[in-house]
């Protein structure tokens, strides 16, 4: 298989988005528009020579070094065409990687992970989803655990609201209380975030809503993306008032209930292991995907990225 290697000028974005639109495994995060958004504007891509596969490349240049990164509010990108590409489709993929890259932290769909077999150095992380059965909403009781019912059912007795946002009111919301924790929650976070949301991508729908309560005090918020039948969860924010009164447990709850029937809810996480056990409270089940990280960068630097 021959693979083109495109500079974002040479990038055809009704093509690439044809492709994309075409391929079985395809993600919003890998669409023109978010990755223009995203990326400033500055990505390359990888393509087979029929345009059936195609890999967007996220790079970025630092001290005169390229790397190839993971973007803010992308989770996977990676390899993306009609069925899941073999095990020869990813070598072919990774060995036409541009040799100016000297450091990759970056993640492939969970319909890559043949990557296995070509790359040691790729690490299995967890995702959770959840996809939406028929008559759901009559049906909560064989998904979620007991935990999350009782959550949920003290919640709605609670008296509290839940209404439509900003997604920045529920990005600052998330900045100034678990973001405090988080360096990489910034003013550059903030200002892709914006970005992203300001202006809506043509294939993507943005969800935010809160919770009040009787003082119309926000106590947390979620922001979803939905493109093609996927509602990715963004962003969660939560308060200690939001905690101790099942704020989130009510909102991802409400939310589940407008999902059309054979959509797939993406709780986009996690590795931490109280998160990923709150999400499986609500029937999510394992859609796992792949870290790869190799480090050729200079020996003085090699040390800072370890």
């Amino acid at each position: 298989m021959q693979i083109q290697h495109l500079k974002y000028q040479e990038i055809d974005k009704l093509h690439w988005d044809a492709a994309l639109e075409r391929s079985f495994n395809k993600l919003i995060y890998a669409s023109s528009e978010f990755l223009d958004k995203v990326c400033d504007g500055n990505w390359e891509a990888l393509v087979s020579e029929d345009w059936k596969w195609i890999m967007p490349l996220t790079l970025k240049k630092k001290w005169g070094i390229s790397y190839l990164p993971t973007p803010l509010f992308v989770q996977q990108l990676g390899i993306f065409g009609p069925e899941a590409p073999s095990m020869e489709i990813i070598k072919a993929f990774i060995d036409a990687l541009p040799k100016k890259i000297k450091l990759i932290e970056y993640q492939f769909n969970h319909h890559n992970l043949k990557l296995l077999d070509v790359r040691i150095a790729a690490i299995i992380r967890r995702n959770l989803i959840l996809q939406i059965p028929k008559d759901f909403k009559n049906n909560k009781s064989s998904l979620y655990n007991s935990n999350t019912l009782r959550n949920v059912r003290k919640a709605q007795a609670e008296g509290l609201s839940i209404v439509p946002c900003s997604p920045m009111l529920v990005a600052n919301l998330f900045k100034n209380n678990k973001g405090k924790t988080l360096k990489n929650v910034n003013i550059r976070w903030i200002r892709i975030f914006e970005n992203v949301t300001k202006k809506q991508c043509k294939s993507l729908v943005i969800h935010a809503n809160s919770v009040v309560n009787e003082k119309e005090e926000t106590l947390a918020g979620i922001v979803v993306f939905e493109a093609f039948e996927r509602h990715i969860l963004i962003i969660t924010a939560n308060t200690e008032e939001g905690k101790s009164r099942s704020a989130m447990h009510l909102l991802i709850d409400a939310y589940l209930n407008t999902i059309p029937e054979g959509h797939t809810f993406d709780f986009e996480g996690s590795d931490n292991q109280g998160l990923a056990l709150f999400y499986k409270g609500f029937g999510a089940s394992e859609a796992n995907y792949l870290h790869l990280k190799i480090n050729n960068l200079p020996w003085w630097l090699k040390w800072i990225k370890r």
